[in-house]
Formats: structure tokens, C-alpha cells, sequence
């Protein structure tokens, strides 16, 4: 606790809510450490945070943001809750209190954007007949998958994905325009949904096997969808469109 405050204030401890140094340390800590005079009201490290009103020891939510933050292929509630000695429903929460602090609000992406798309889903190989039928039809390769679309910010590496319901030139394209300004470069492959949109579009060319052309290219969100199936295939093993 006391490491968690000297990380968050120094050495002078602050409130949260009002920012004021007028504070009184509580007998005993109880019932929160500090008690804010401006405010009048009690708070502690954690006021401010996810893990404020949290009936969790705080060392396990340190371990717990560990594990999440250490693992490349993602990190399934059910190891957490066998690691910190929880139910898998308490690391479930856990999980989803520590993803929502990792989003951010992000703007329009200006310079230069990579754009690419993806599937996502089980394959047809691993079906049964029945299955096949029934999932996929006869359609033939991505048949049956759902598509995601995401945008990569070269300068800041930040990414935006979303699942959509086609991979049409409409779709794209409104994706596009959403998501970036138009004075930004955007970077794709040779997909025909991409052609014909408002914006500098600088193309590299896959199927002629040429995946850089000088700063051309798409590597970047490449490279996170190599994550995403990653972490669909190795530890979760099956999502919902939803998720």
C-alpha cells in the first residue's frame, strides 16, 4: 500500500477527488486511510481507480495486472482465478475492470494509417460434415467466419479494430472516413474494397508477392492480426462475435 502511494503521489499525499493537500491520516487506516477536509470525505489509494469499492487484497490485483500485462497471447479468467486463489467470475471482473482502463479515447488518425482486414472463426476442416453444412454452406474459404477490419497508426502504434458485417467497398469505406482525417496516407493491399476512397491511398501489391515498396506497407496490422489468432487459437480457443 505504501509502495502504491508513493507511486501515485510522491511524497505528499493529495485527494483525488479535489486535488486538495488538506488531509488527515485515520486511526488505524479505518475506515479508508485519509480523510479530505474540503471534501469530507474518507479515500484511500485506490479512490479514483478500477480498483475503487473492491473487496480484492490489493496485492492480488497487483499480480493479477502483472499476468495480464505479461502475456502476449492473452490471459484466459480461468489461469488468473487458479493463480490468485479467486473464483474465475472475480477474475473475469478483474480482466474486464483492467481492459477498460486500456482503452483510450482516441481521435481521427491523421499521417500515415495502415489498413487491413481479417477473419475470424473456426475452420472448415475442423467441422464435421453437419457442422459444415450448416455453418458454412458451400461457400468456400472465409465461408462461415465473420470479418474484422482494423486500422493501425503508424506513429503511435495505436489500433483500431472492429467486427463487421461485410468486407464491401461501402463498409470499408465508411470505416475509413471514420476513423481517419483526410490529410492521412493510407496503406493497404491490393483488395478491390479499398479502391476508388477520399483519401492519399499508396497500395503494395501481395498477390505479385511484394510486401514493402519503400515505406509501403502493411507489416504493422499484419502483425497484430498474427497476435489476435494468436491469442484466439493458443488461449481462448473460441470468442463470440461480441467479444
Amino acid at each position: 500500500m505504501e509502495w502504491i502511494e508513493r507511486c501515485r503521489w510522491g511524497d505528499t499525499v493529495s485527494c483525488p477527488r479535489c486535488g486538495s493537500g488538506e488531509i488527515t491520516e485515520t486511526t488505524n487506516r479505518k475506515p479508508q486511510p485519509y480523510w479530505c477536509q474540503p471534501c469530507r470525505q474518507y479515500f484511500s489509494v485506490r479512490t479514483g481507480t478500477f480498483m475503487e469499492k473492491s473487496s480484492i487484497p490489493l496485492q492480488k490485483w497487483l499480480i493479477g495486472i502483472y499476468l495480464f500485462l505479461s502475456q502476449p497471447k492473452g490471459y484466459a479468467s480461468t489461469v488468473m482465478a487458479k493463480e490468485l486463489g479467486v473464483r474465475q467470475a472475480t477474475a473475469w471482473l478483474m480482466k474486464k475492470r483492467m481492459q477498460a482502463v486500456c482503452l483510450t479515447v482516441l481521435n481521427q488518425f491523421s499521417g500515415t494509417v495502415e489498413i487491413d482486414e481479417t477473419y475470424m472463426g473456426g475452420q472448415r476442416k475442423n467441422r464435421s460434415k453437419h457442422q459444415r453444412m450448416l455453418l458454412f454452406g458451400l461457400g468456400r474459404g472465409s465461408s462461415g467466419q465473420f470479418p474484422v477490419i482494423g486500422a493501425l497508426h503508424r506513429e503511435t502504434n495505436q489500433i483500431i479494430a472492429k467486427a463487421v458485417d461485410h468486407t464491401d467497398q461501402e463498409t470499408m469505406h465508411a470505416f475509413i472516413h471514420e476513423q481517419t482525417t483526410q490529410e492521412a496516407v493510407i496503406d493497404t493491399d491490393e483488395a478491390r474494397c479499398y479502391r476508388g476512397m477520399n483519401r492519399n491511398h499508396s497500395v503494395v501489391c501481395h498477390s505479385r508477392r511484394e510486401f514493402v515498396d519503400g515505406t509501403i506497407h502493411t507489416n504493422g496490422i499484419e502483425s497484430f492480426w498474427a497476435r489476435v489468432k494468436r491469442s484466439y487459437k493458443g488461449t481462448h480457443h473460441w470468442w463470440s462475435r461480441q467479444h
